[in-house]
């Protein structure tokens, strides 16, 4: 059984995050000096919990916090409101200095993982952001330099081989059991809920304009946990986003929450607050590819939440106590043989045939035609959906990845059949393959019976695999890679250039086709000349390029004009059956636009000097 290490235990997240780690029956620790959290948010779990009272910039604490320990959430850290000098002085040491002595603690006992809370205040104040290209842009508060730091340190200690690391921007987390004065949200409701006062009115500063990015508490929880199972080549070393990729204004909230609690006071206005700037809304699509995270409770269903827990009497005004959240299905509720049920079940869905794959379309950039498809693997289990965030690592240790990987490719082999008859012969398919297949000896043989039972030509048949795989040194690897060049079968790196890999494995290797990640394919972000340089790149070695994440119309203009040959994402089309991805490709086949039109001239034009003309979706 694995064990787990919180610190800020006895905070909103830590101790949310708490009890869903115990009651899927894992062993937890957790270090809290109770600054600001509150032994009663353990309240129910704090006799099954090893706590240790102590600060973490104290290596003899964090030295025993750390012993033995498996995973780390560290969680622990300060967010003064304008602080002053002195303040700053002692904030950096909780935020900064005390996480380099948990790398260095954590190192020492060879923990696996470190999942870090970081904050939205490590990007820069308006609506320009990304995870990965957040490093380089200014900062405007305090807590937000701190932040941004330790996501650069702890990517350095992956980057050394150190501990792997995963940094995840929280935006407003908000819900059952959050202090009164830790959001706008939980302000709020706390003051709605009680006595109505006209001189205790909530707050607005400014018009209450200012947009945020809201997330519901047991989401942030799910993320989290999701991000410590994920595979290593998807996160390791990595910035992710966690929010509901929606925005609410102030006022709105206020407004909502008004209507919930039937509250009818005016709010007091005062002048907007120094460093009152964020981020409207979270971009969750690098989080949902690397580890399936997507957001489950909407902003109504948590305020609606926030508020009966406000108003229940046992809570008390001025403190918190135990919210006892309950987590969405989708996590293990009985606890110490969730693991082993989950494995049972998969084994069954095997035997069963009751894993399916979803189909998400590639777009041609010169026929504006859809010419391949990924094959996306999905399983149900009785009502709960599950994507491959939150079992394959489950897989992986029972000895079941091998076999859903084989049923993977021949099933996908065999739609690629029916897609070529019903759409197009030369139509493609991509499948995603896993650093452990492409270490066994057997792999090659796989593949080669899967395109002779489907009939599909291997020129057809894509493999995606990530940058890690050539960080690795098997010669089975390579002697499987090789072999696929032998067969005629395409090999894809997916997520280009977020890896640490170095670029000659372009030339050493059988590289056919590279997808540049979503990351580079954005128009606001400033990195043309990565993305244009990357193409470039590809061009002089006759790469084709496909950009991902296209998740609006002007991310397609942007990746067209900027020399890309394909292009996928959610504005292309989502995830889908067969049958609707059969009907999506002849709808477009009967609308394609003529490339040479006046609207895409001027699109290629205004792309070429850096202006885009407003986006239509």
């Amino acid at each position: 059984m694995a064990l787990y290490l919180i610190t800020g235990i006895a905070g909103f997240i830590g101790s949310q995050l708490a009890r869903a780690l115990v009651a899927r029956g894992d062993h937890v620790r957790g270090v809290d000096n109770l600054s600001t959290g509150y032994l009663s948010n353990l309240t129910g779990i704090n006799h099954q919990i090893d706590f240790i009272k102590g600060d973490i910039r104290n290596r003899g604490t964090l030295a025993r916090a750390c012993k033995g320990i498996d995973y780390v959430f560290h969680l622990a850290a300060i967010d003064p409101i304008n602080p002053s000098p002195e303040e700053q002085l002692a904030t950096q040491a909780v935020n900064m200095e005390a996480t380099l002595r948990l790398l260095e603690a954590a190192t020492k006992q060879h923990v696996k993982r470190i999942v870090f809370a970081s904050a939205a205040a490590a990007y820069c104040p308006g609506p320009v952001h990304s995870p990965e290209s957040g490093l380089t842009l200014p900062v405007m508060s305090p807590f937000g330099i701190h932040k941004l730091t330790c996501e650069q340190y702890l990517r350095n200690a992956w980057h050394e081989g150190q501990v792997e690391t995963v940094s995840l921007r929280y935006f407003n987390v908000f819900g059952p059991g959050q202090r009164s004065d830790a959001g706008v949200i939980a302000n709020f409701a706390h003051k709605m809920t009680s006595t109505p006062e006209p001189e205790q009115a909530p707050v607005i500063y400014g018009d209450g304009s200012q947009s945020r990015d809201f997330v519901y508490i047991s989401d942030a929880v799910r993320a989290s946990l999701l991000a410590m199972i994920a595979p290593k080549d998807a996160v390791a070393g990595r910035v992710f986003d966690v929010g509901s990729g929606t925005t609410q204004t102030v006022k709105a909230v206020y407004d909502a929450l008004a209507r919930l609690t039937g509250y009818n006071l005016t709010p007091a206005y005062q002048p907007p607050r120094r460093n009152d700037t964020a981020p409207p809304f979270a971009d969750t699509a690098p989080a949902q590819r690397a580890f399936c995270y997507t957001p489950e409770v909407s902003f109504y269903d948590g305020l609606t939440e926030t508020v009966a827990w406000c108003r229940s009497p046992r809570i008390k005004r001025g403190n918190t106590v135990s919210a006892g959240l309950v987590i969405p299905s989708s996590q293990p509720k009985t606890a110490s043989n969730a693991r082993s049920d989950i494995t049972r079940d998969l084994k069954q869905a095997i035997e069963r045939q009751e894993l399916r794959l979803d189909y998400q379309p590639i777009l041609d950039l010169e026929s504006d035609q859809i010419v391949g498809a990924e094959a996306l693997l999905r399983w149900r289990r009785g009502n709960e959906e599950f994507q491959p965030g939150a079992f394959i690592d489950i897989a992986a240790s029972s000895g079941l990845l091998l076999p859903i990987g084989k049923w993977t490719m021949r099933e996908a082999c065999t739609q690629a059949a029916v897609f070529q008859g019903a759409i197009h012969p030369n139509f493609r398919m991509a499948v995603n393959v896993s650093p452990l297949q492409l270490e066994k000896k057997s792999f090659a043989n796989t593949i080669e019976d899967a395109l002779v039972q489907s009939g599909v030509r291997p020129k057809s048949l894509e493999l995606e695999i990530t940058e890690g795989i050539f960080m690795r040194d098997f010669a089975a690897t390579q002697a499987n890679l090789k072999r696929m060049k032998e067969l005629g079968v395409s090999i894809v790196v997916d997520d280009f250039g977020t890896g640490y890999a170095n670029c000659n494995y372009l030339h050493r290797f059988p590289i056919n086709r590279l997808k540049i990640d979503q990351s580079f394919v954005r128009p606001d972000l400033g990195r043309m000349q990565v993305l244009r340089a990357m193409v470039a790149f590809a061009r002089t070695l006759k790469i084709p390029v496909t950009a991902e994440g296209v998740e609006t119309d002007r991310h397609l203009v942007y990746a067209r004009t900027n020399g890309c040959d394909e292009a996928q994402g959610f504005y292309i089309g989502r995830p889908m059956s067969p049958n609707a991805f059969i009907r999506l490709c002849r709808t477009r086949q009967a609308k394609a636009p003529n490339p040479n039109n006046a609207l895409f001239k001027q699109r290629q034009i205004a792309g070429i000097v850096g202006i885009l003309p407003n986006s239509t979706a």
